[in-house]
């Protein structure tokens, strides 16, 4: 079995993927499918040591590798995160997706669906306020979890024009330093349960979602550099007056 993913040989004969792919073999050697072991993607069995339901690994690693595919294709974040809301509704009760960022001068950002995911100079809710800043070990030793789950009375207090019951939460970690820049808030029509298998594939978004903000933070950050100093341009800085700079933009 050379082409066969190890993870295989550990689960029980009579588990439903045992038997899967038994069907697929005993098809093959009767030549009703031309379908061989080593086409079946091995990483769908590695993501799991608690679960043989075939159908959900499939449906969580098409999310996983169209996620990536996204950010490849689109340069707009707004596109990026549209394309994370539509693929993460396929598995959980979403519905909206924030996100609240930090740039190196500590501005906080909000991209929401009511500013079509272009970052506002926000603050941050309560809840979130000593998160930003945290390391992965910081995070572990008072979380003791990957993603935190928020009930319906901590929900209330964040901002969002949407109603929810609940929402959870995933750490966005800055590449250079390991520390948290970034915040992803998912709200739920109703609470769920976070299994193993969901909660590494969020783990395994969170990454490329990481890049994605940060890339998104710099932009933005530089939009309002050049802003401010735009308004600087066409303010006299005594008297606050309009200089010729604006006079001649508006003509």
């Amino acid at each position: 079995m050379g082409g066969t993913c190890p993870a295989i040989l550990i689960m029980s004969q009579n588990s439903p993927l045992i038997k899967f792919l038994n069907t697929v073999l005993i098809s093959e050697r009767r030549g009703e499918k031309r379908l061989r072991i080593k086409t079946i993607e091995c990483g769908l069995y590695l993501m799991t040591q608690t679960s043989t339901d075939v159908m959900k690994l499939s449906q969580l690693n098409k999310i996983l590798r169209g996620f990536l595919e996204s950010i490849i294709i689109h340069r707009e974040f707004s596109e990026i995160a549209q394309s994370l809301l539509t693929m993460a509704r396929e598995i959980f009760p979403i519905v909206a997706l924030t996100f609240y960022a930090q740039n190196r001068e500590g501005t906080i950002l909000r991209y929401s669906p009511e500013t079509m995911f272009r970052g506002i100079v926000s603050r941050l809710p309560d809840v979130c306020k000593n998160i930003m800043g945290m390391t992965s070990l910081q995070w572990n030793v008072q979380f003791k979890q990957d993603v935190i789950m928020l009930g319906k009375e901590e929900v209330t207090g964040l901002i969002s024009e949407h109603p929810a019951e609940a929402a959870f939460l995933i750490p966005l970690y800055r590449i250079d330093d390991g520390r948290i820049h970034g915040i992803a808030l998912f709200y739920l029509d109703k609470a769920v349960k976070i299994d193993a298998e969901e909660n590494k594939t969020i783990l395994q978004l969170s990454i490329p979602l990481s890049v994605a903000v940060e890339r998104e933070i710099i932009l933005r950050t530089m939009e309002l550099e050049k802003q401010k100093f735009y308004e600087q341009a066409i303010h006299d800085p005594l008297t606050k007056l309009y200089t010729r700079t604006y006079m001649n933009d508006a003509a």
